[in-house]
């Protein structure tokens, strides 16, 4: 996959400075065996806040014999179907509705930028700034 992709990295960690001097971490992992792992973490001074999870359901067993057990996403198709359908529909409300989207072409032209900015500095093994130079 490297020969035909030299660009994808299907396992990397970045490291963001934002404007404000606050760090973010990026932990990327793909494919991972145990099923379809996508969470994050908000970090701050007075406390933490989890934001989604491994498990496809709130509920854990736990036994003697077996430890803590609880079912995962097996695929992003799973665990994002209902995201997938909530966007179709205000793709069409937007459409019948002549509004604005939530999310806009600006919004998607910056996290294609983000990733270019990850590949580069993946690739030159420096920090980058965004934006990045033509």
């Amino acid at each position: 996959m490297k020969k035909k992709y030299s660009d994808f990295y299907d396992h990397a960690v970045v490291v963001a400075r934002f404007q404000n001097g606050k760090l973010g971490i990026l932990d990327i992992g793909c494919p991972v065996d145990y099923g379809y792992d996508a969470r994050m973490e908000v970090l701050g001074t007075k406390g933490v806040m989890f934001v989604g999870g491994i498990n496809d359901n709130q509920v854990m067993v736990c036994t003697k014999g077996s430890g803590a057990v609880s079912s995962i996403y097996n695929s992003w198709r799973n665990r994002f179907k209902d995201a997938y359908i909530d966007e179709l529909r205000h793709f069409v409300d937007v459409i019948k509705r002549d509004e604005e989207p939530f999310v806009n072409g600006e919004d998607g032209k910056k996290v294609v930028e983000a990733v270019a900015a990850a590949n580069k500095s993946i690739q030159i093994g420096q920090a980058v700034s965004l934006p990045l130079s033509a």
